[in-house]
């Protein structure tokens, strides 16, 4: 593909916008490229500092430095490396800068525990687990509140979801009583 400004080199920057619904493509050389105002890129583009700046935090000073260790005890390495690289060290530096991470989360996941792609085959054990999950924590809310009629109805429901879960299994579950 050739570059859409000067039509003679190949293109090697692929430039697309979307204002509005509206995409716009355009393709050029590195030359045109590096020559046009409305593109402010350095080109090669360095991949830990493109993606450590999608990992600044909204205001600063939502982080208090005392909430946050200087550096990790396994790796050494420090909370503001990590701003700049987007990596962690090792495994330690979540739990290390945990405080740090968890509003970036959220921002980038808009949650902080997994909540992607779940394979089909077992989609609706998991599906029935956690609906189990939010009926048992309805039914220990309801026997605090000495809501007994309440909590029994939310009992019968755990108990027709796990029979039918389990009829659906065969008899694998046969000498358990429970």
């Amino acid at each position: 593909m050739l570059c859409q400004k000067c039509h003679k080199n190949i293109a090697t920057v692929h430039f697309t916008q979307i204002i509005n619904n509206e995409i716009t493509h355009i393709d050029l050389c590195r030359q045109c490229a590096m020559h046009q105002n409305w593109m402010n890129i350095k080109l090669p583009i360095e991949v830990s500092s493109f993606l450590g700046g999608f990992i600044k935090f909204p205001s600063e000073q939502s982080i208090q430095p005392k909430e946050i260790s200087e550096q990790c005890e396994k790796c050494a390495m420090t909370f503001n490396e990590f701003l700049k690289t987007g990596k962690m060290g090792c495994d330690n530096c979540y739990v290390q800068f945990g405080t740090g991470i968890t509003p970036l989360l959220k921002r980038m996941h808009r949650n902080i525990s997994h909540t992607g792609k779940v394979p089909e085959k077992l989609y609706k054990d998991i599906m029935t687990g956690k609906e189990i999950d939010l009926l048992e924590k309805e039914l220990q809310n309801a026997v605090k509140k000495e809501e007994y009629e309440k909590a029994a109805v939310l009992r019968d429901k755990i108990k027709a979801i796990r029979s039918s879960n389990n009829a659906g299994k065969g008899d694998e579950k046969d000498g358990d009583q429970g």
